[in-house]
């Protein structure tokens, strides 16, 4: 129904991806914070074997700059299969499993496409700090989260909004443990609607983090 899937392009250079926002080479990274020995053969953080974890960081970074060049080249619509969308990854900081932002990469690589505005929806068990992190100080982004709260990473508070210049393009929906989908649904019409119908946006990225799921063993949300 659908045909082939196109072949994500590999980024190219030194860069590990090609959105300046987002260029971080994970093992210098690494090795400048004191978390791997550069002597190491291979990509070592005490206690835990990281083989193979930069290829699959770079592959899941060129998928997820794949679909948002084929955005750009006006496909009505793209999904890259790519885990996880990195939320928890701002420029200069990794953690929860998140190594590279790649949602966040895909909005850039639109912003720096031409798109003048640019909305990053993020439903997850946690809040998106590296995402919120990034875009900050971006008016041209808008950052909507949907997690529960308090929790890890410890943001997310609806009163962190935006920085300077930019008040107003973060939103926040903090959920109490327990919360349903009815209370989802009110958050989509009463929050992100009137959020996104002002700020009128190009294109919208939904950053997908399954662990939101009623099923999930780890999580609250019911």
């Amino acid at each position: 129904q659908y045909g082939e899937l196109p072949k994500p392009v590999p980024a190219q250079g030194d860069v590990l991806i090609k959105v300046e926002a987002v260029a971080v080479n994970p093992i210098d990274t690494y090795i400048r914070s004191g978390l791997i020995k550069p002597e190491l053969p291979k990509p070592f953080i005490v206690g835990c074997d990281l083989a193979g974890t930069v290829e699959a960081v770079l592959a899941s970074a060129d998928v997820a700059l794949t679909g948002a060049d084929l955005l750009l080249g006006g496909a009505p619509s793209t999904f890259a299969l790519c885990r996880p969308p990195g939320h928890h990854a701002a420029t200069d900081l990794y953690g929860g499993y998140c190594f590279v932002n790649n949602a966040a990469a895909a909005a850039q690589a639109l912003i720096d496409g031409g798109l003048e505005r640019v909305a990053v929806v993020d439903v997850d068990y946690h809040h998106g700090n590296g995402t919120q992190d990034i875009f900050w100080d971006d008016p041209r982004v808008l950052y909507v989260s949907f997690h529960q709260h308090p929790l890890y990473p410890g943001s997310g508070s609806a009163l962190e909004v935006g920085g300077r210049g930019a008040s107003g393009a973060t939103v926040n929906f903090p959920l109490p443990p327990g919360a349903t989908g009815d209370v989802y649904r009110a958050g989509i019409d009463e929050v992100l609607a009137p959020h996104v119908a002002a700020f009128a946006p190009t294109w919208l990225l939904l950053s997908s983090g399954f662990d939101a799921h009623r099923r999930d063993p780890l999580t609250d949300l019911g």
